[in-house]
Formats: structure tokens, sequence, C-alpha cells
């Protein structure tokens, strides 16, 4: 996949989704930990809402890494380019790609993020939180999912990381930014402090690596009267910035050739596309478990 994520996404859909429509191809993007857990938190949050006879109307997930964990290569890649990028120069198009409908047309069903711009308290899961850099990423996927498979015409859904409150956790995040806004802004001298792509951590570190992603749902009636919460968490037991990532695509890869014959074409998602089969086979599959209850 390029790195440049946050646009591949889009040229895919304006290059080919077209003609993947009309042949039946099925193309389905980000399939590794950006964005599968979050993909399938918010498409299963809207099916527990549909079951009780309630809207999905706003998500929040919040990232929750193992400690040690650390970033690949490739992600900080991303995150350089996603702070180095010059929006004036973005091309422009009849309407955003992301939202291309089954049969080509603008969707109906929009997505506005709400992932927060400092650190904050996430009183539900009893947390501090804050920006990352991969969030316009995760972002992004929901976006498409939403205008594919209709949660709400004005979903909201926000990404964020747990954050640690000691001054340690503070000093330590304050600095892996400086090298990464420095790596942006002069990359021929700060470059090299940072994993190049392809690079990661060693096996026992993704052996003892791990990713709660705690998700947060709210569901209203049709009418509005009545709105309800629901958490999930979405725990995988190892490193998903390289273990699981390369898991995940294998194992989405399998269910799509045992599924392709009754799949529509398309540039899709993970959970447009597979729907809630793949959480089945990751659970089936994968050292990881998923969990949902509603919130009083």
């Amino acid at each position: 996949m390029s790195l440049e994520k946050l646009t591949f996404f889009r040229e895919m859909i304006s290059t080919y989704d077209e003609k993947a429509r009309e042949t039946g191809a099925c193309i389905i993007c980000h399939c590794g930990n950006d964005c599968i857990p979050s993909d399938l938190t918010v498409l299963e949050l809207n099916n527990y809402a549909k079951s009780k006879g309630l809207e999905l109307k706003e998500v929040q997930t919040y990232a929750e890494y193992g400690e040690g964990a650390s970033w690949s290569g490739g992600t900080l890649k991303t995150a350089a380019y996603q702070l180095g990028k010059d929006r004036k120069k973005m091309d422009k198009t009849t309407f955003d790609p992301l939202y291309t409908a089954m049969d080509g047309s603008k969707s109906e069903f929009t997505t506005k993020n709400i992932s927060p711009k400092r650190k904050e308290k996430a009183a539900d899961i009893s947390k501090s939180v804050g920006p990352w850099v991969m969030a316009p990423v995760m972002v992004n996927c929901v976006k498409r999912s939403n205008a594919l498979l209709g949660y709400n015409k004005e979903f909201q859904y926000g990404d964020s990381m747990v954050m640690e409150d000691s001054w340690i956790s503070g000093l330590k995040l304050l600095g892996n930014g400086a090298v990464l806004y420095a790596a942006v802004t002069l990359p021929s001298v700060f470059g090299a402090f940072l994993p190049q792509a392809g690079e990661g951590p060693d096996r026992e570190t993704m052996e003892n690596g791990s990713l709660k992603l705690h998700g947060i749902g709210i569901m209203v009636s049709p009418d509005g009267k009545v709105q309800k919460k629901a958490h999930t968490e979405f725990h995988f037991k190892k490193d998903v910035g390289y273990l699981y990532t390369a898991v995940l695509l294998a194992e989405t890869g399998m269910l799509l050739v045992q599924k392709c014959s009754s799949l529509k074409g398309g540039c899709l998602t993970p959970a447009a596309a597979l729907g809630g089969d793949l959480t089945k086979r990751i659970l089936q599959e994968m050292d990881a478990t998923f969990d949902i209850e509603e919130l009083d």
C-alpha cells in the first residue's frame, strides 16, 4: 500500500471504483491495524444499535497500546506525509471520492470528524486521551463505510490515543513529537532518527505487544426521545503495528476468497465488503476478543 494512506484510498476510488462496479471486482483497502479494528468497532456498534431498534449517531474510538509499543517505519512515513503535505495544492473534485455510493452517485450519509485536538479526559473509559497522527486515516475509512452502509446521514466519528497522566509519559510524547516534526521540516538531517519504511520492533516486542481499542457509541431512537450509550473493547493480544497487521491482511484475503462470488464490486472498506463475518473470523483465528455492553 502507498505510504500516503490518506490519498491512496481516494485515488483508488477515483481511478478504479467505476470499473470495479461494472466488472464485479471487489477491492478492499485499509486491511491492517489501519483500519480494521476501528472500522469493525463502528460496524458492530451499528449492528447492536439496530438490534435495539436504535440508530447509531456518534462513535469515539480510543486506542490503548501495550507497554513498550513502538511505531513502525511505514506508520511514521504516513505521519510525516500527513504533517508535511500542502493542502492548498490538493486536487479538487466534484465531491470527496470517499462519499461515492454503490451506484456511483454522492452518498447522503456524511461523517463529521470529531477527533479531539488536545489532551482530554474520556469519562466513559476513565482515561486521558489525545490526538495522534493516524486518526485521520481511521476517520477516512469509517467515513467511507458510512457512505456505503448508511449508519447515519449526519454521523460523527472521532479517534484518539489513550495517554498516561505521568510527567514521564508526557515528556516522552513531547520528545517523540519533536523528532517527528523535525523530520518533516528537515528530513535530510533528522529523518535518520526515525525508523525507515520496513523497519519495526523485534520479535519479542511484537509477541508481547497488544491493542485495546475502546469504542463508545451513542444510539438514539428514531424520534430522538431515547438516547443510550454502548461500550466496546476490541482486544488484540499481540503487536498490531507489524505482526498482527500481517495476520489481519491474510485473514481478510482468505475471507475475500471464500465470499468472492457473493460480494458486490467496487473500492470498499473491510466493514462494507465483509461485514460481521470478518469480526467472527478474527475472533476465531487470532488471539483477540470483542466485547460490547450498554452503559447506564
